[in-house]
């Protein structure tokens, strides 16, 4: 699941002509660096969700990804929604999806290899279903020109299971640590060098959990809900971390990290998302020459 629609003003004014995921990216729109993730993982079906310029979005997924590329991609455009909560209705209700999958943001950039947090999702699904998510992380401190610098969370896990306790938003200068939390696990670990990358793996339950919680209009909010929501607890749903140290995943979120994402994509740390590997085929062909200079095919650099 692509959520191509952020929700939010971060791009605008350029936004107000066009939608977000089709900016470019060295030369790429950022939703084809996010379905190519997908698809180098072997997903078969890709439903891309938007509202906003859903016409334009549907117009390039098709020309683009409507070939055959190896995957099914389709588009659904929502007439109302208005934040990701009710996408997750809309999808549950209109029966679109009908197992766990994996939800990721129009906009990330990443060469993550799924299999392995895949499998650790599946095993701790089958020792318990109320684990109903894994959400992905890779290790970046704050004030990292990657890392949005809305993007202020501190993390509370359990380092031998790595489900998380607690996430605080880190806007005050002291994290308050639940005693509860010591109750099940002996030893937490608190962390604020964690970049949310907006990759989850989703149990079918999680769309069920937005229904009967329309107040959760944003993923923040489901996730604060499961963590720290009174009903929610005493159902004992889990979320887990992924945290990534040698992979790259980034989501471009504002302008400054568009510029960063940018700088690291052409410093080859998203390969082989990079320019000369020459995808999508058809387009033009770029040469990667010394001090991570790109040449196209007949022309300079």
């Amino acid at each position: 699941l692509v959520l191509a629609d952020e929700y939010s003003e971060e791009f605008a004014p350029v936004t107000l002509e066009g939608p977000r995921c089709l900016i470019k990216l060295c030369g790429q729109p950022l939703i084809d660096y996010t379905i190519e993730f997908l698809v180098s993982n072997g997903v078969s079906l890709v439903t891309v969700f938007c509202r906003h310029f859903g016409e334009e979005i549907q117009e390039h997924v098709r020309r683009r990804w409507g070939g055959d590329v190896g995957v099914t991609v389709r588009t659904v455009v929502s007439a109302t929604a208005t934040c990701t909560g009710d996408a997750m209705i809309d999808l549950l209700r209109d029966e679109v999806i009908a197992e766990d999958f994996v939800m990721v943001s129009g906009d990330v950039v990443t060469n993550l290899a799924l299999a392995p947090i895949l499998r650790d999702h599946q095993r701790r699904k089958r020792g318990d279903i109320h684990n109903v998510m894994t959400t992905v992380y890779m290790e970046t401190p704050l004030g990292h020109a990657t890392r949005s610098q809305a993007d202020t969370n501190v993390l509370v896990v359990d380092p031998s299971t790595g489900r998380m306790l607690d996430r605080d938003s880190g806007s005050e200068r002291a994290v308050f640590v639940s005693p509860e939390h010591f109750r099940t696990a002996p030893r937490l670990v608190v962390r604020n060098n964690l970049m949310d990358a907006h990759i989850d793996i989703c149990s079918k339950g999680v769309l069920n959990i937005f229904h009967d919680n329309c107040d959760y209009r944003r993923r923040d909010d489901f996730i604060r809900g499961v963590l720290v929501g009174s009903e929610l607890k005493e159902l004992c749903y889990n979320i887990h971390t992924a945290v990534l140290s040698e992979e790259y995943a980034a989501p471009v979120r504002d302008w400054p990290t568009y510029y960063a994402v940018t700088r690291d994509v052409l410093r080859r740390y998203a390969f082989p998302l990079v320019p000369d590997s020459n995808w999508p085929p058809g387009g033009v062909r770029y040469y990667a020459l010394r001090d991570n200079v790109y040449c196209s095919a007949g022309g300079r650099p």
